[in-house]
Order: C-alpha cells, then sequence, then structure tokens
C-alpha cells in the first residue's frame, strides 16, 4: 500500500501506482478496498497538484461503489475545491448527515469534523473565508464538532490561510494555501 502512496504522491507517477493496484488486484483479493483507497488518494492528490480534471475522473472510476470512507470523502472534496467549491459543498451535503459524529480515540477526530474541516479548506482555497467561518461556527453550534481538541485542530486552518498572506494580495496567496491543500489530502 505504501507503494501506491510514494508513486502516486510521493513520485507524481500515478502511472505506476496504478500499475502497482493492477498488479495487487490480480494476485491479491485480501486488503483490495484499502489498497485501492490508496490509488484514490494518489489521484485525487495529483488532480490538485497537476490541476488536471481527468485524473479526478479517474479516482471517482475507481471508488468503492459498496462505501466510501470518510478519507476518501474527505479527499474528493478537496480535489474538487481545484475546480468547483460548489461540487465540493454538494459532496460535503451528500455525506455530512450519514456519518457519525462520536470521536475516534486512536485519531482524535470525528467523520463530521473530518468532513466538516475539508469543506473549510476547500472554502478557503475559493478565498471564501466568510463561508468557511459560517461552516465552522454551525458545525459547532449544530453539534456535529464538539470535542474541544477536534474544535482547536480546525481553527487552525484559519491561521494557515492568515499566514498564506505573506503581502496582502490572493494570487500570491493561493499557490501558498494550496501547498496546505495537498498537505490535507495526503494526511488524509
Amino acid at each position: 500500500m505504501q507503494l501506491i502512496e510514494t508513486h502516486g504522491i510521493d513520485n507524481d507517477d500515478v502511472d505506476s501506482a496504478l500499475r502497482k493496484f493492477h498488479e495487487y488486484q490480480s494476485h491479491e483479493k485480501f486488503g483490495l478496498e484499502l489498497v485501492q483507497a490508496k490509488v484514490v488518494k494518489a489521484f485525487c492528490y495529483q488532480t490538485f497538484k497537476a490541476h488536471k480534471e481527468t485524473f479526478l475522473k479517474i479516482a471517482e472510476t475507481l471508488i468503492n461503489p459498496d462505501g466510501l470512507a470518510v478519507s476518501t470523502v474527505a479527499q474528493l472534496i478537496l480535489a474538487h475545491s481545484r475546480f468547483s467549491s460548489e461540487k465540493s459543498l454538494a459532496i460535503y451535503n451528500d455525506y455530512i448527515n450519514l456519518v457519525s459524529r462520536d470521536v475516534n480515540e486512536v485519531t482524535g477526530r470525528s467523520p463530521t469534523g473530518v468532513l466538516t474541516e475539508a469543506l473549510m479548506v476547500a472554502s478557503l482555497y475559493d478565498n471564501d473565508r466568510e463561508f468557511a467561518q459560517l461552516l465552522y461556527e454551525k458545525a459547532v453550534i449544530n453539534g456535529f464538532v464538539s470535542d474541544e481538541h477536534e474544535i482547536a485542530l480546525m481553527k487552525k486552518v484559519f491561521k494557515v490561510y492568515g499566514d498564506a498572506f505573506v503581502e496582502d494580495d490572493w494570487k500570491v496567496a493561493q499557490p501558498i494555501f494550496g501547498r496546505y491543500v495537498l498537505e490535507c489530502i495526503k494526511n488524509t
């Protein structure tokens, strides 16, 4: 699985990642969904990085139809932000009421928190701080996010956004914030 991420994300070689996936798929059946999720992640990452909608279409065709992991939904929200914040919002709205609000003890994150943060980042990439702030506030007020640690992590997104403004110019800040979006996809 790590090889797929290495090829697809670190080496910018989605063709090689896809070959590794097909090789694994032809020899193994155990854990195929996990490997498939890594390929989707690599294509989401490269979608955003290379600004190629074709990669996004490939990622969407590779998605397991039996159910999407929260991390995959978050990656799709972030990848779509490169082209359409409206599509990111639509994906969020499709899934936010289907996932748990409970915090995972291992990760310290709730599925609703992960998706809300992904949409906040997507909105900020579109330079829509007001919407990101409203989304954050409504998520807290409506109990989608209630854990203090998770709330603090989500607040840090606004700091990263503010720090991207070395100059008071969004055209300069957007590529800086774009690197953060890539890190979010990679770490989701």
